[in-house]
């Protein structure tokens, strides 16, 4: 059987999908990390193998190694950033495809592809770490560096844990504001104190997941009223929608109604705080800008891709076929729901 492959790889999650020439969505397949900036590039192509073949199984194409079927397939990989990530990301995955046609890209770009009708846009993508990208109507593409503060990003969940955990420090120490994350933070990792997260963090002996719970806490708290967790949501907000509207101001789009596609799990939020912030901040350089939740899951923006470069035409009759099967991967996104 004829099938295609979209992978969307992440810092805590890989996604994979199988789908066939006329746009129906098979099956799909869940496993951990393939960042391999963060889990080395061993780790990272088998989660996608695992992914993928949990995928094949699921739409009863499984013919042994992983994508021996496939006839193409697209890799959006939080990760490949600079020549060099594209350098080994392709190797790994070359060897994974045995000579089936393949593409890497960054995952920005599947997040785009399947967040909106338009093959245009910008997109945000919020979630363990951060990145923004954007393609005009002339095709005209730019991507942020995706590497972090440093480089000039802000607004992934690590953010947000971070100045939680700053801000929860400083009010023990009595160097700023009362917070309830003070407390609420050892509670939510399962901790004794603050003391034993410094003493874990200071000796690494603490697990990389220690974080996970602390980004819906801050968002928790905001809805409770506390001052400080709304402040962070607020703070990262205006730097997310900076970045969403510089993109689009330097492409050309300001005066343009476009959508961006807010794609990542930092948007499942309970409080409305961080995106009302975004859209401030977006609508000051792009006032026409349409913030919107994505229309399918980004490995489906890959496979999408991987269609398109076999040379298939996603018209009306594959957009429904999309549209009626996506729902097939709701199974192992909602286990994906995760912080």
């Amino acid at each position: 059987m004829e099938y295609f492959i979209g992978v969307d790889g992440g810092a805590t999650k890989t996604l994979a999908v199988v789908g066939d020439r006329s746009g129906r969505i098979l099956g799909a397949g869940l496993s951990g990390p393939s960042n391999y900036q963060i889990v080395g590039l061993e780790y990272a192509i088998e989660s996608i193998k695992d992914a993928i073949r949990q995928a094949e199984a699921a739409a009863g194409v499984n013919s042994g190694e992983p994508a021996a079927g496939a006839q193409g397939a697209v890799f959006g990989l939080a990760g490949a950033d600079f020549p060099i990530d594209f350098e080994r990301l392709n190797q790994g995955c070359a060897a994974l495809m045995g000579g089936r046609p393949f593409r890497v890209v960054n995952d920005c770009w599947i997040a785009l592809r399947g967040g909106t009708p338009a093959d245009w846009g910008v997109v945000a993508i919020n979630g363990t770490g951060a990145n923004y990208a954007g393609r005009n109507r002339r095709g005209e593409e730019i991507i942020l560096r995706g590497m972090g503060y440093e480089m000039g990003n802000r607004g992934g969940g690590g953010d947000i844990m971070r100045e939680a955990l700053h801000r929860a420090f400083r009010a023990d120490d009595g160097t700023g504001p009362a917070t309830a994350l003070r407390d609420a933070i050892p509670r939510a990792v399962g901790m004794a104190s603050l003391d034993a997260i410094a003493e874990a963090l200071y000796t690494g002996t603490a697990s990389p997941a220690l974080g996970l719970p602390i980004v819906p806490l801050v968002f928790e708290l905001a809805n409770r009223g506390d001052a400080v967790a709304q402040e962070i949501l607020i703070t990262i907000g205006d730097a997310m929608g900076q970045a969403a509207g510089g993109i689009a101001q330097r492409l050309g789009m300001a005066d343009e109604q476009f959508d961006v596609i807010l794609a990542g799990s930092v948007w499942r939020g309970v409080s409305p705080l961080l995106r009302d912030q975004f859209t401030t901040a977006l609508h000051r350089l792009a006032p026409r800008a349409v913030p919107r939740l994505p229309m399918f899951e980004p490995a489906v923006g890959a496979y999408m891709m991987a269609l398109e470069h076999a040379g298939v035409t996603l018209d009306a009759p594959i957009r429904n076929a999309l549209a009626d099967t996506a729902g097939r991967i709701a199974s192992v996104t909602e286990t994906a729901a995760q912080w």
